[in-house]
């Protein structure tokens, strides 16, 4: 843009030379002619580079051809009437262009205040950006009472002073997390460990096994020693378990009680050990671990998992 300001500048710089020729430019008549035509093509160049296609009006050469060399000069009058035109023609050239330098000009501005809106653009962009990403966050585990998982049918009852033996091992409860399931809404603001599990736990209380088995894991890989790390663990395992990879469940268990035996859901993971081979069919490793924890827990086993154990043992054909 700026090259054709510079080339609509030169030429209404040759108009003004050859204006200043005029009066001495009689004999070579010719000559200028064909140098006002060359500035005409000029200036429909430039317009048809800067103007839009409707406004490119052209400006035609107004004089014919320039006479044969061997034609002799012209009279005084038709060299004056000659010069006449040639005034008129570069008269023309020169309203041209102005009309050229102003189109150029208009452009520029244009294209300044687009630059400038650009400017002011990004950054309004990148903060409505940040605004939505805020927004879309997870939130914090919702309170909900206890889940079943597909297994599980009626909730394990208190229990029981006897320890006799049943026919089937009771389908125990997935006992929530009382500080999660039970928080108060009035709780001061939580670490971002304790929101981090909150939002896996959202996602077991949904039953939404496949989703909730990377958020855990990922919480256990960045929080390996929190207080909800045995919890984690713990519910990693069911998320298996619910979805029949007996195999991942059994060990993942088994990880979370040798991790930290007196953990939170230690007891429930050696359980959830034995359970776990018994989908494998595999009774014998599943008595093992019975006896573990009956040696390990004699004297703190929940009380919750007393009857449960003890059907357990008894489905399994434990001595």
């Amino acid at each position: 843009m700026l090259n054709m300001m510079m080339i609509a500048r030169s030429l209404l710089g040759g108009c003004a030379l050859l204006l200043f020729a005029l009066p001495a430019a009689a004999q070579t008549l010719p000559d200028i002619d064909k140098r006002v035509t060359r500035l005409e093509r000029e200036v429909s160049r430039v317009a048809r580079r800067v103007l839009p296609k409707g406004e490119q009006t052209l400006i035609e050469p107004e004089i014919g051809p320039a006479p044969d060399a061997a034609t002799p000069p012209p009279p005084a009058s038709a060299t004056a009437a000659s010069v006449s035109d040639l005034s008129e023609r570069l008269g023309a050239i020169e309203r041209r262009q102005r009309e050229l330098t102003a189109q150029i000009e208009e452009q520029g501005n244009r294209l300044r205040l687009v630059e400038e809106r650009l400017g002011k653009f990004q950054p309004d962009a990148e903060a409505r950006l940040g605004k939505i990403e805020a927004a879309t966050a997870p939130p914090p585990a919702p309170t909900a009472g206890p889940i079943v998982p597909p297994d599980s049918a009626q909730p394990a009852t208190a229990a029981s002073p006897k320890r006799g033996a049943r026919a089937g091992v009771p389908k125990p409860e997935l006992q929530p997390d009382p500080a999660v399931s039970g928080a108060d809404p009035a709780t001061p603001a939580i670490g971002a460990a304790e929101l981090r599990y909150r939002s896996a736990y959202a996602l077991v209380e949904a039953k939404k096994w496949p989703e909730a088995e990377p958020a855990l894991q990922a919480f256990i890989d960045k929080y390996p020693h929190d207080k909800r790390a045995s919890n984690a663990r713990y519910w990693l395992g069911r998320t298996y378990y619910a979805q029949t990879q007996y195999d991942r469940a059994a060990r993942t268990h088994f990880d979370n009680y040798k991790a930290d035996p007196k953990g939170d859901r230690a007891q429930e993971s050696l359980f959830w050990v034995g359970q776990s081979l018994m989908r494998l069919k595999k009774s014998k490793e599943a008595c093992q671990v019975y006896d573990l924890a009956g040696k390990v827990y004699a004297e703190t086993l929940k009380p919750e998992l007393v009857d449960q154990f003890a059907a357990a043992r008894t489905k399994a054909g434990c001595n």
